[in-house]
Parts: structure tokens; sequence; C-alpha cells
């Protein structure tokens, strides 16, 4: 089943962050009131009336972000808005009349927020806090940054536990102060919502309470937390279209009429999807469609009609979005709910041509307006540039980054509370900027050489109405860099700001939920570090080496796992105050962080002792690890060297059966092989840069000398077509 839903315009506010819209619920009128904040302070409640905005009320802007706007959960808030002004919690009814305030005196940006009579709970970055008629209760220190929290009754309706989604990919399930329950997920979760209505049509888990998350890699799963703390898994949606991470879920309307309401999954790129439940359980999609910013909420209700229920969306800049079934919406007369009986559909029809007509006239008067508006505002610029008075510039712009697991690439993503004009790029070390379709903007790439400072000098020139730019590349692990974006808004006067992204030298690693089961076969090489050093110190000194790192120590000794995304090999570091000790089963990990940390510990005048146990097998089995990628690579770009070959000689002979299977297949498949090398145009000569370092740093490692002549015949044997894993081994072990 497929759904067609139509777009309805309702306002636009200042940028927003995620979380600031709500949906009141219906009153004595059935149409219901929402309520959204954005980050110049404001807090507006407003409703469709006669297919225009009706403001019910609206606060002035104030010093602080609104990052959080709730309903509250008891019987007497549920009507109630709450609002999160940096620490500040405000409580405002329908009316707009402030009846409460409370300074939580937190010093982190609030990542969820849930209330249910004199019950509050706040998540910081790293913090969450259990107020009791404003008074702390409970306390909890998350090993790692929490990205999103909501509260579930677990037990009890009027005892609520706290759901922490955190960066270590980590679900913890709060009791108290302690964690009561913990489940791993593929990524790191970024949202997470309880279902009051549960997606379990053959009622596996009558006394479960459902659980719905997403991830920075896309993937949307549902968990169902039993009354005993225990977790377990129901479906997951996967994300073979490699869309963004899910910032928003919602389910509370049943578009499909099957008894089950539907979900409704939001992305950072725009992406909104719609799922329901087929007859057999199954998960399927009955919906899509692409905003040109991120999702930050979604709610639903009946907002433009009395008679059908609309999905309302807050994305990035502002706008509120509201779909709904063709037939109703903004364009629905006034009396449709009666026209089936009085009216003959030729007649309902020219009413709402007629309403349209209205509304796009009122429309074109308020562009009128808007235009007078922004024409003043141009003029009074351009006298005050004139007269050199300072400008400050209060775009709102937002930068997020993420490691693609499946192909070891960064996504970095740009987002702007107005359109983009330009984003300039300058990094101190190589990059790879790869190919991405949501891009609405022409890439420019200067040619640099090996010595200069600038290793990468691009542009990306935006189309009108952008006001967001992927730009996804790639990075060698080995050395730090930094990647300077100079982002030109499309505002009057041009006035640029300048973001940073840090490129650590093991880049390419991910932290793992907990230790490898495969451990014990792995052969695992050790480097043991030793002084006079802090935990501070070499914890601070990780965070610059690894990503992922979480800027607060919550035990004496740490330990923690990482995966390199591209070998699929793991890194331990175990570290406490004046010891440490790394175990990998990659050379060229250890020689990093060896080489690294010396160079820290150097800066910093501490003397450190340093020991290496190599694992013999280690070559070998990195090498086995890197063998299947290297075989396809060299696969792929001999084939891609035959194309043109092929075609040319099917132009001159449409009977080429005379070939051999493979180059028919070869010639069968050209365009999907000519796609695939594009998406990775240097992907083998990664690989052979891969082994080079991997052959210098075990010798290095193990104090031997290396020869040029045995790198030249490593990259010789290596790229030939028919050699074999032996012989790469043989050349890189010296046995040639």
């Amino acid at each position: 089943m497929e759904l067609e839903l139509r777009r309805n315009d309702l306002l636009q506010t200042g940028p927003c962050a995620r979380g600031t819209m709500v949906v009141l619920p219906p009153g004595s009128n059935k149409q219901q009131k929402i309520a959204v904040g954005d980050l110049s302070g404001t807090v507006q409640c407003f409703s469709i009336k006669k297919g225009e905005v009706a403001v019910s009320f609206k606060t002035l802007p104030s010093r602080n972000n609104v990052t959080t706007v709730i309903l509250g959960k008891g019987k007497q808030q549920r009507d109630k808005i709450f609002v999160m002004e940096g620490h500040v919690l405000r409580g405002f009814n329908k009316k707009g009349r402030e009846f409460f305030s409370f300074d939580t005196n937190l010093t982190e940006k609030v990542a969820g927020l849930a209330i249910h009579e004199t019950d509050m709970w706040v998540s910081g970055e790293y913090v969450h806090n259990h107020f009791h008629e404003a008074k702390e209760k409970h306390f909890y220190i998350a090993p790692d940054r929490i990205n999103h929290s909501d509260v579930i009754p677990v037990t009890y309706k009027r005892e609520f536990n706290p759901v922490l989604a955190c960066e270590d990919r980590i679900i913890r399930v709060l009791t108290g102060s302690e964690v009561s329950s913990q489940i791993a997920v593929e990524a790191a979760p970024t949202c997470v919502k309880y279902v009051l209505d549960s997606h379990d049509p053959h009622s596996r888990h009558p006394d479960g309470k459902e659980v719905l998350y997403g991830t920075e890699n896309g993937i949307v799963g549902q968990l169902f937390i039993e009354p005993d703390s225990v977790i377990s898994r129901g479906f997951e949606i996967r994300n073979p279209k490699k869309l963004g991470a899910v910032t928003a879920i919602y389910s509370g309307i049943d578009f499909t009429k099957d008894g089950v309401n539907d979900i409704v999954v939001g992305r950072d790129d725009g992406n909104l999807e719609i799922y329901n439940l087929d007859e057999q359980g199954e998960v399927q999609q009955v919906f899509s469609t692409h905003l040109p910013e991120s999702i930050n909420s979604i709610g639903g209700g009946y907002i433009t009609s009395p008679n059908v229920q609309d999905l309302v969306v807050q994305t990035f800049s502002g706008k509120v979005v509201a779909y709904c079934l063709p037939g109703a919406g903004l364009f629905q007369p006034a009396n449709a709910m009666f026209s089936a009986k009085k009216q003959s559909a030729a007649d309902a029809d020219e009413e709402a041509r007629k309403v349209f007509e209205l509304k796009i006239r009122d429309m074109g008067d308020e562009v009128k307006i808007l235009t007078a508006q922004l024409e003043d505002i141009r003029h009074r610029h351009s006298i005050a540039s004139k007269n050199q008075e300072h400008i400050v510039n209060t775009v709102d712009i937002t930068v997020r980054s993420r490691l693609d697991a499946e192909d070891g690439s960064c996504v970095v993503t740009i987002e702007a509370g107005t359109s983009i004009f330009a984003v300039a790029l300058q990094c101190n070390i190589p990059l790879e900027l790869l190919e991405t379709e949501t891009n609405i903007a022409i890439r420019s790439i200067t040619e640099t050489g090996p010595k200069d400072p600038n290793q990468l000098l691009a542009t990306y020139r935006c189309q009108d109405n952008t006001s967001r730019v992927e730009i996804r590349f790639k990075a060698k692990e080995g050395k730090a860099g930094e990647l300077q974006m100079l982002i030109l808004p499309n505002v009057v006067p041009r006035i640029c700001q300048t973001k940073v992204h840090k490129i650590k030298p093991l880049c390419l690693h991910r932290k793992l939920p907990a230790e490898p089961t495969d451990l014990s076969s792995r052969p695992m090489g050790e480097v043991t570090l030793s002084g006079d050093f802090t935990l501070a110190e070499v914890h601070s000194w990780l965070g610059e080496c690894l990503p992922d790192s979480p800027s607060r120590l919550t035990e004496e000794q740490v330990t923690v796992w990482y995966e390199n995304t591209i070998s699929r090999s793991v890194l331990m570091c175990q570290y406490r105050a004046k010891e440490t000790k790394f175990r990998s089963d990659s050379v060229s990990a250890l020689a990093i962080l060896r080489e690294f940390i010396t160079l820290e510990a150097t800066k910093h005048n501490q003397r450190i002792s340093m020991g290496f146990n190599p694992h013999l097998e280690s070559m070998e089995y990195n090498l086995q690890l890197l063998w299947p990628k290297l075989e396809f690579f060299r696969s792929l770009e001999r084939q891609v060297s035959l194309i043109d070959a092929l075609q040319e000689l099917k132009l001159q002979d449409d009977d080429v059966s005379y070939l051999s299977d493979d180059l028919l297949s070869t010639l069968a498949k050209a365009d999907q092989i000519k796609e695939e090398f594009k998406r990775q145009p240097q992907q083998l000569q990664n690989m052979m840069e891969w082994l080079r370092n991997l052959m210098i740093d075990w010798n290095r490692l193990n104090g031997m000398n290396m020869q040029k002549q045995q790198l030249n015949e490593l990259q010789r044997i290596a790229q030939q077509p028919t050699s074999e894993f032996k012989d790469v081994l043989n050349v890189m072990l010296g046995k040639y």
C-alpha cells in the first residue's frame, strides 16, 4: 500500500533545535494547537482557523536558546507547555501565562526532558538528573555522551524509568541512580521514543513496554523492556540507501487505517518516511518524501481540519509543515464535513477552487508585504556598511560529523538557518573528496603540490535556496589534521563563518560497546607505556588520537575497545595513572599510537619508557583481513580498463558470444562497474598504501631496517592480477 500525502506549509520561525515542537491535545474545538520554540528564545503557540494561522501567544526573544519543548505527562499537565531555555525550565499554559519557573543549575546542553506531576527528568550531555518537588532525587553520570532520552513506565504507570541513548552504542535503562539493564546497538543511538500503542500484532511481549530507537547510520529498531528490566529485540529497519541519521520518531497516527499506528521517521538529511506492519507483522514503507533540510521534530493531530488528522514536521530552519490525505488540509472548504450530504461533487469542487484562488490571492498580498520589508532591511544594511558600522552575523550554523562504518568515509554536514552561498574547504593533510548525491552544489578542486601546506583546497558553490551541504571524504590514518570550512551564508552583507573539523591520527577507528567475542582467535601485539603521567594526561592524549573519546572520566582505570572500519582489526586501550597498555592485531595502529603519545609526552616534558611485544602471526592475519578487498579492487580496476575496448568491439560485431564468460559479464555490467569505480576511484591505491605502511610499521617496531627495493617489489607483486596471497605475504616478510 502506498500513501499519497499533500504538503501544507503552516509557519516559519527562526532556526530551532531538536525536540522544540509539540501538538497540544484537543480542547472544546476538535482542532489542535501547536507550540514551537526557536534559537532566539521565542516560544509561540498557534492554530489554524479558516485556513489562516491564528497565534494564541508569542513570547519575546531572550538571551538563551530554546533547546526543548514538551508537554507534561500528568493528568492536569497534558495541555501545559514546558520549555527549557538554557538551564532554566519554564511552564506556560495554552494561553501563554507563565505558571512555573525552575533553575536546574545545569551547565550542559539538555538532551532530554520529561515531566510527570512533581517529578522532572533532565538529561545533559553526560549527567542525568531526577528532580522531585524541585529537589534532586537521583543522579547518574553516563560513561559517554547522552544523545537523547525518554522515560517509560516499566513496572507501574506512575513510576518511570529513564532510557538513555548514549554515544558508546549502548541504550541504558535506569532505576534510580543505577543502570538496571542495557543493550548494545549497531551504531550510536540518536533518538529513543516510548510508544504507548505497541507494534506487537502477535502479542509476543504482552507485558513489555515498546521503545523505538534510531541510530547514527540510519537504522530504526524496536525494543521491548519487560517488568524485570530484561530487554528483548523486535524488528529492525535497515538503511540500504545510506540515508541520514535518525533525528525524530513519531507513532501517534494511523494513516493506513489498519488499527495500528504508523511509524514516522525523520532524518538529518531531510528524508521523511512512514512505515506500517503488514498482515504477517513485517515492516513495510508506505510513504517517503524529501525536505531540503534536517527534520527536528514530528507530531500529529487535527491541525488543518477537524475531520482528518495531519502529520506535522518541524525543520532546522523553523519551517512547520503539515502532511494530510488528499481532499483535506488548508484548502478544504469550511463546510466540507457536510458537503457529501448537501452538495453535489461538482459544487464541492467549485467551492474548493474558490477557496484555493482566495488563498493564492492572500499569499500574493503577503509576498508583496514581505518583499517591501526585505528591501527596507537591505537599504538599512547598505547604509550601515557605508558608515562602516559593526555588523553582527546572526545566522545560526550547525556542523555535524560522523564516520560511515561501511566504507570508512567521514561525512560532515553543514546546515544554516538561511540559504548558503558557498563553502570553501582547506586542509593541511591530503583528503579524497567523494561525490554526494544529496548536494545541490557545484564542486571545484584546486590542485596542490606534495609540499604545499594546503593539501586540499576546494569550494562548493550552492544553488538557490540550499541551506544544507554534505561533505564526504576519506582520510588516511597516521597524521592529525584540521579541515577548515569557510561558510558564506547568502545574506547581505557577505560575512563568512569558519568552522573546524579535527581529523585524528586513528580517524578510521570507531568505539565498540564491549570486548569482541572472537578475541582469542586474533594474534594481538602489545605496546606498554609507563612514566610519571596522570590519568587525566593520558586520557587527554588518547582523546587527541582516537575519535569518540568521552570528555569525562568515571573510573580510575579505563578500558575501551575500538574497531578499524576498513580492515576490521581491533584495538584495546587500557590505562591508568603511570601505566598504559595497548593491544591490537594491527601493527599499524600500535605504531601510530606509540609515535603520537611519544610526541605528546615530549611536548609536556614527560619521560616515559616503552615496550613492544609483537605477535609473529599478526602480519599474516592483517593481510588476510585486507586480501578480499585488495582482490576486489584489483579486479574492478582491470574491468574498468577493458570496458571501452569491449564496447567498441560490440559496436563493430553484434555477435560477441566468442568472448569468455568473464568478459561477457564485464560487458553486461559495464554501467554498474563504472558507477562502483566512480564512487571509489582511488581504493586500489589506498589499499596499496595500506600494505606499504603495514610493512614499514612492522619493521620499525621490530627494530629492522627497510630497503627501498622491498617496497618496490611489494608494489609490483600486489598490483599483478595473477599474484596470490602467499606471494604478497612473502614479500612483506622479506622472503622474496
